[in-house]
């Protein structure tokens, strides 16, 4: 639910839209913790979350986003 409320828009509901030159999730070699600091503050034109979600709902959304990775297409 928070993936698809906050991430999907961009990076579609499997992690492999490009909208607005977002990056393809499941092409991801980031780490869990690299995700976090990337979710928390943002990238190019991708908006941080940090002052959106707290801590516990980032690490939920890097953690999903661990398992879009596993199911690339």
């Amino acid at each position: 639910m928070l993936y698809d409320e906050n991430c999907k828009l961009c990076h579609g509901s499997k992690g492999t839209r490009t909208f607005g030159g977002s990056k393809k999730i499941t092409k991801s070699i980031l780490t869990k913790e690299e995700r976090i600091e990337l979710i928390s503050k943002g990238k190019g034109k991708m908006t941080g979350f940090e002052n959106k979600l707290d801590s516990t709902q980032i690490n939920l959304i890097a953690e999903y986003t661990m398992t879009l990775s596993k199911n690339d297409e």
